[in-house]
Order: structure tokens, then sequence, then C-alpha cells
């Protein structure tokens, strides 16, 4: 009796142990090329999970890695646009790339990922957005820039953690922003990886 014990005791240490494995496995940072992105953050006092995260290429060089956190696991465009509550998009740079290449290509990609009318409506937010990066002479490997959404007050932009100016008011320019990276027209890997359908390649 006393050896059934003592083996059950021994059996729900284990279990135990392994239940605490797990949870730290599963409360470490996703790691890609170095950048670092945490399973869960808050945002404007709401707990935000990752949704999915992903490695950006400029031919067979990468640029940055990006996370997107969201109050629920979404695995479509409609399904992240339709949730409510804050939601982040987070960049780590990986390679020193000039302000105003990467205003540029943001802008580019914006246009691509919208329609002429969605783009015309947040011109003036697009170029502001642009002209934030074209301020700086370069982003360099490391630093990293968020935009956050928070409801009743619009996306605010920060960079290596620092909030810069004032929010971008109304939603049309933060979706407009998740489309430039989940978006029909943009790269494929990425949409995938962001929107948890694969693994994000390390």
């Amino acid at each position: 009796m006393q050896q059934t014990h003592r083996s059950c005791l021994r059996s729900w240490i284990a279990a135990v142990a392994l239940a605490a494995m797990a949870l730290g496995t599963a409360a470490q940072p996703l790691d890609l090329a170095g950048a670092k992105f945490e399973p869960q953050l808050q945002v404007a006092g709401a707990a935000l999970g990752l949704n999915g995260a992903a490695i950006r290429y400029k031919v067979v060089f990468k640029v940055y890695a990006v996370g997107l956190y969201l109050p629920a696991k979404a695995a479509t465009l409609e399904a992240v646009v339709a949730q409510p509550g804050p939601k982040r998009i987070h960049a780590v740079m990986l390679r020193d790339v000039t302000g105003s290449e990467l205003g540029k290509n943001f802008a580019h990609h914006f246009e691509d990922n919208v329609t002429r009318e969605e783009f015309a409506a947040s011109i003036s937010q697009i170029f502001r957005f642009g002209e934030l990066f074209a301020s700086r002479k370069t982003m360099k490997s490391g630093d990293s820039f968020t935009l956050d959404w928070i409801p009743g007050v619009g996306t605010v932009i920060s960079i290596n953690g620092v909030p810069q100016g004032e929010p971008y008011p109304g939603a049309a320019f933060y979706t407009g922003m998740l489309k430039l990276w989940i978006g029909d027209r943009d790269s494929a890997g990425v949409r995938a990886a962001l929107l948890g359908q694969v693994a994000a390649s390390r």
C-alpha cells in the first residue's frame, strides 16, 4: 500500500514537472534571426497574444522581422480587422536601412494593397508616416517600431519604444497598414506566417 502511494506520488511529481516545463517553453519569446517576440503583452490595458511573426526579405536579404498581436487568434485579414480592441504590429530591423528608403517602401506596399479610394482617404497619413521615417537618417539593425491600434484614440506609432507625435485618427489608416503585411498582394509567406497559417521561417 505504501509502495503504491509512493509510486502515485512520484507520478504526480513527474506530471507537475512536465507541466511546468511545458509552460516554461510556451512562455519563451519567439526568436527570428535575433529579433524576439513575446508570446503575450499588454496594449492600452488589454492582453494581446502573438498571432504570428515573419521575416521581410528584399531579394535574399533579411530586412526586418514583424509580429502581429491580437486579442484573439485570427487566420484571415477579415477576422483581424473585425476584432474589437487594441492591436499591435511590432517590427525589429535586421539590417541597416535608410529612413527614406524604408518610408518609400511602406508607401508603395500600402498603395499596392488597398483600393484607390482607400489610398486617397489615407494619403495625408501615409505621407506623414513616410516623413517620420525619412526624417531619420538610418534605421539600424536592432531598432524597432510599433503601430498600435487603440480604439477611440487611433494609431499610435513608436520607434524604439518612444511614441512619435500625435495619434493617427480613424481606422482606415490602420486597416491599410495591416494590408501592407497581410493583404492579398503582399508576400504570401509573410501573410501566411502573420496569420498563423504556417510556422515562421527563422
